[in-house]
């Protein structure tokens, strides 16, 4: 690997851990009532994080199973990591792109309870 290369992961990297969340918490408030946020965004995060354990699982396996001559032996089980995530956030955000977003919170008749009691919490 080149330092170009190095620097490009980087720069890639921090773009991700500062744009995705972002993008993820638009998606929840979009889809979410007030009253459902933190259930949507807990739900999400789980869905989200089976496949990724199980894709670790298989990817540390991977690493462990080749000859270890060297650091370069992990250098393809990490690029398949990185492009599978790339892909599957790739794929995610296109879906959201074309679908789009509602311009108000989706509100169902039972969260209009929800949100007397937490507007009766905030008074007290």
């Amino acid at each position: 690997t080149t330092w170009l290369a190095q620097v490009f992961v980087a720069v890639c990297q921090g773009m991700s851990n500062g744009l995705v969340p972002t993008y993820f918490s638009r998606y929840y408030l979009a889809f979410a009532g007030p009253a459902r946020l933190g259930s949507l965004a807990g739900l999400c995060g789980t869905y989200s994080a089976l496949p990724c354990f199980v894709s670790q699982i298989g990817i540390y396996s991977w690493m462990s199973a080749l000859p270890s001559t060297g650091p370069e032996h992990l250098i393809s089980p990490l690029e398949v990591a990185y492009v599978a995530k790339t892909s599957i956030l790739a794929v995610f955000g296109s879906y959201v792109a074309i679908m789009g977003l509602p311009e108000k919170p989706v509100v169902l008749a039972g969260d209009k309870d929800d949100l007397d009691l937490l507007a009766d919490a905030r008074r007290s």
